[in-house]
């Protein structure tokens, strides 16, 4: 076999020591409280908003044991409690144009026409409501700004043959927010008694809860739901034939209303719940009667402390948590960093969460942060533990601030790769309290190897599910047995979703080992790529190469050893900052990583030429033979002279990348933190150790 030397090198980050700047004895002092850090008693997190760092949906289903308070927050910013409802489950809706696409007695057929569009942000609702003494199922499609915008859905949804199929007929009619009124009443039951006399002569009637003295609401009943002027004219028109002696004019939508409906849930066994209908200057109160927290179906069935705020945002439901500051860090930090790790990380996570979310203040207009990882991941109740609640609160009001009180960008990662960026190397810009130093990132090592598969592509398997069969191939590579069915052959060393499965093995399956590799999770990872899906991956991203990606680059990295540039084909790969090179290149974990591109090697000797598989052929000579012949293989392996190492040569161009660390890796490491946590130091000297210039204070 040729000879080749290995093109591969790794920044290789010796054994972490703490560099003298941290005393063991050593603490950071509490200050006082200062004014420029007053800590709020409530936070308001969004789950839902039409903001590019948070998701759409046109629905929420909220659920609680004995029952909701519904009411509005007015204009004052005090809450007005307009009625109890003993329902466990409700869903809440925005006000405003939809599709009606049918309207049916068979609650089967509704249920099949809702579920074949129930993909968000537009998907269906069905309502439940009587109509001449018979329950009517109408389903009415999206929440949208304008009749235009509705009728262009009306038009591309009834071309699709299965949602025509289940209409079987039935013309759509764009709905609006045009209705007319009877009047109001001061209690309930006289609108329901009123509401139910105009549908017996089949009209689509509501009660509606408006504001009226004292915080209390009053009761219309509205008719109809039309788009337009015309439309109301002549609904008033057939209501007048209709019932005679009702009276009826324009009903006023720019006050806060809410409409009190039926919901049909087609997914159980005619299940019926309220829905709340509310108006574009509503905003909608809704709070747990036992305060034991209010399960959000469309967040992942999660339940969340605190009360929910419900209202229009770029003309899209918004739905926002408002909860005790600091029982918003209970789930904070029991979903970052999770309950297992030592309680001084905990605590020191605590403080970090706090401090960043008091720097974000109203960023979203209606809400302080939301509620993923553009800020920080808070996934309700689910993940709080003793230990997490205890160091939240042994760490109440604290906050870090820098020398003239003021709090600091508290930024953390989940592993800084054995060093903490710097800003530069993420921003492309400084920051006074951020530094890059070194970091204990490591994690709990696992063994896996690079597998030869029968069909000739590579993987990677978990070492523990395999064992060396004693025996050699003629290249003296390893085969190894597998030895439990069901085996994961993933794309790469790495249990999460990026390690994409690529086969299954079983029970006695048996392999050729390429590798031994060593995974510090979340520590080191590798990644690796066809041309192809990196040349679509930064087209998409605004480098538009000309030709196929033959070439892939590091032309500069910072301080800690991160790539803050870039070439393909020789030219800069574009970017809007130094760390948005992990979006580029398909999210990878880190930006501290180097390449190894597979369709190239390096000959050993004097000259150190470079070859490139795709335009060169590789020769064997076998046997007695003195005449070379292609391989014709697609791929094939080659022996580094110097390490002795193996990697895989492929004919087309693929590129390995080889990284350390998981996140940004700006200030705090979480996994750095543990470690820390374990050799004694206490969250104090924690802090201390990856932010410069700070101080511990109580807001």
């Amino acid at each position: 076999m040729y000879i080749v030397k290995s093109t591969f090198w790794l920044r290789t980050i010796g054994r972490i020591t703490l560099a003298g700047t941290i005393l063991l004895g050593a603490t950071i002092p509490l200050s006082g409280s200062e004014a420029s850090a007053a800590i709020m008693d409530n936070i308001r997190v969004a789950l839902f908003m039409n903001h590019s760092k948070s998701s759409i949906e046109s629905s929420i289903t909220l659920s609680t044991t004995n029952g909701f308070d519904i009411g509005i927050r007015n204009d004052r910013n005090t809450i007005e409690y307009w009625l109890s409802d003993s329902a466990e489950q409700i869903r809440s809706v925005a006000d405003g144009y939809g599709v009606q696409l049918l309207l049916t007695d068979d609650p089967g057929r509704a249920g099949a026409l809702a579920d074949s569009l129930s993909k968000p942000p537009e998907k269906a609702q069905v309502y439940a409501e009587s109509k001449q003494g018979k329950t009517i199922y109408r389903v009415v499609y999206g929440h949208f700004m304008d009749a235009s915008e509705a009728m262009s859905a009306r038009d591309k949804v009834v071309r699709d043959g299965a949602v025509a199929d289940l209409m079987s007929g039935y013309s759509p009619i764009i709905t609006g927010t045009m209705r007319l009124t009877s009047g109001a009443y001061q209690d309930k039951a006289s609108a329901d008694k009123l509401q139910d006399t105009i549908a017996k002569a089949g009209l689509s009637a509501s009660v509606v809860m408006v504001p009226g003295s004292s915080g209390k609401a009053n009761y219309q009943v509205w008719v109809g739901n039309e788009p337009d002027k015309a439309s109301l004219t002549k609904l008033q028109s057939d209501a007048a034939k209709l019932i005679p002696n009702i009276s009826l004019s324009q009903a006023n939508t720019d006050i806060p209303y809410v409409m009190l409906k039926s919901s049909f849930d087609y997914k159980t066994d005619d299940h019926l719940f309220p829905q709340y209908v509310f108006g574009a200057n509503t905003k909608l109160w809704v709070h747990s009667k036992q305060q034991n927290g209010i399960t959000v179906k469309e967040r992942s069935e999660r339940t969340y402390r605190g009360d929910f705020e419900l209202s229009l945002y770029n003309n899209d439901l918004a739905a926002v948590n408002e909860i005790p500051f600091e029982q918003y860090l209970y789930s904070v930090v029991g979903t970052e960093m999770g309950g297992s790790y030592p309680v001084e990380a905990l605590k020191a996570q605590a403080v970090i969460a706090r401090t960043y979310a008091m720097t974000n203040g109203n960023t979203y207009d209606i809400a302080n942060v939301v509620d993923n990882t553009f800020d920080q991941a808070y996934y309700g109740m689910g993940n709080e533990t003793d230990s997490v609640i205890e160091a939240v609160n042994a760490t109440k009001d604290e906050i870090i601030v820098d020398q003239s009180g003021n709090p600091i960008a508290a930024f953390y990662s989940a592993s800084a790769g054995g060093r903490t960026a710097h800003p530069s190397e993420v921003w492309g810009s400084s920051a006074p309290n951020m530094m890059s130093v070194q970091s204990p990132d490591n994690g709990v090592p696992e063994q896996w190897y690079r597998v030869l598969l029968d069909d000739n592509r590579v993987g990677y398997v978990k070492g523990s599910y395999v064992k060396d069969t004693g025996k050699r191939n003629a290249a003296d590579f390893a085969y190894y047995t597998v030895t439990e069915n069901g085996l994961n052959v993933r794309t790469s060393p790495t249990m999460n979703s990026l390690g994409t499965v690529i086969t299954k093995l079983n029970t006695g399956d048996q392999v050729i080992v390429l590798e031994s590799i060593v995974m510090d999770t979340p520590y080191v990872w590798e990644r690796s790529y066809s041309a192809s899906a990196l040349s679509d991956m930064l087209n998409q991203n605004g480098t538009k190469l000309n030709g196929p990606l033959t070439s892939l680059e590091i032309t500069s990295r910072g301080q800690s050893g991160r790539v803050t540039e870039m070439q393909a084909n020789g030219q800069v790969v574009n970017t809007k900052s130094p760390d948005y090179l992990r979006t580029v290149l398909g999210s990878l974990p880190s930006t501290l990583f180097d390449i190894v591109d597979t369709g190239s090697y390096t000959i050993q000797g004097a000259s150190s030429k470079r070859n490139k598989t795709g335009n060169t052929p590789v020769y064997t000579l076998s046997g007695s033979s003195n005449k070379a012949t292609p391989t014709g293989q697609s791929q094939y392996y080659v022996l580094g002279g110097t390490e002795g190492s193996v990697r895989a040569v492929t004919t087309d161009t693929n590129f390995l990348f080889k990284g350390k660390g998981y996140g940004h890796g700006l200030g705090l490491s979480q996994y750095g933190a543990r470690n820390y946590a374990l050799q004694g130091y206490t969250y104090q000297q924690i802090i201390q150790a990856y932010f410069n210039g700070v101080r511990i204070t109580k807001g």
